[in-house]
């Protein structure tokens, strides 16, 4: 793998690397536990650049799509402090915004469907869902992809950013004939899920990707 020379970078992924290599003595350390700290070490300190596609990292890396989700499930395992549900959205709506993880608006049922090739933001994802939903989050699931009402998926992102709420609000008013309507309805005290889905009935447009994602600050 071709990257420039950092000596502060490199400098602290040989002291991270050596004390967790002989922290249990040399040699002792499994061949899984060492790969798993590399792709750690490399991911963290920018070895490997976040708006890369998947396909450009396991090119870079030489190994399969499967390998690389083994790979991110296990650094995601053992770091020492679990990305939370908040953390994990701000990371899928830079995902999305630079094209590593896709979604696609399903017209006929009207659900949102996500490539997320990222173990901890799926689970997380879906963790959100069900704590809105009441649904369990498996029900969301499905090997690499998330599947999700529109409403739902709004609600998550409605939810846990509010700077994502103020434009998702000010984008419906733009899109209604009477903007009070809106305010009536973000001002109702409903949870955010019905309030998502009563906003949602009453414009038009933002039930398109197009107009969906920049209205929760998605680059799209």
């Amino acid at each position: 793998m071709e990257y420039s020379v950092n000596e502060k970078r490199d400098s602290i992924f040989v002291q991270q690397f050596l004390e967790k290599y002989l922290s249990l003595g040399f040699g002792v350390l499994p061949k899984s536990e060492i790969d798993t700290l590399v792709f750690s070490l490399i991911t963290d300190l920018g070895y490997i650049d976040s708006s890369m596609r998947e396909n450009e990292i396991e090119n870079e890396l030489h190994i399969t799509e499967t390998k690389l989700s083994a790979l991110r499930l296990a650094a995601n395992a053992r770091a020492k402090k679990p990305q939370s549900v908040e953390e994990s959205i701000a990371e899928l709506k830079t995902r999305i915004s630079n094209g590593s993880i896709k979604i696609y608006l399903q017209k006929d049922n009207k659900n949102v469907l996500l490539s997320v090739p990222y173990p901890h933001i799926k689970k997380n994802l879906a963790n959100a869902a069900e704590e809105i939903t009441g649904y369990p989050a498996d029900n969301y699931l499905n090997s690499r992809k998330v599947e999700m009402p529109i409403s739902v998926f709004c609600a998550v992102l409605y939810k846990n950013d509010e700077t994502a709420k103020d434009e998702f609000i000010k984008s419906a008013k733009k899109d209604v004939k009477d903007a009070a309507k809106i305010d009536e309805i973000t001002k109702s005290g409903k949870s955010p899920l019905e309030i998502v889905e009563n906003i949602l009935a009453a414009t038009s447009n933002l039930s398109t990707i197009a107009q969906l994602l920049p209205a929760f600050g998605i680059i799209k």
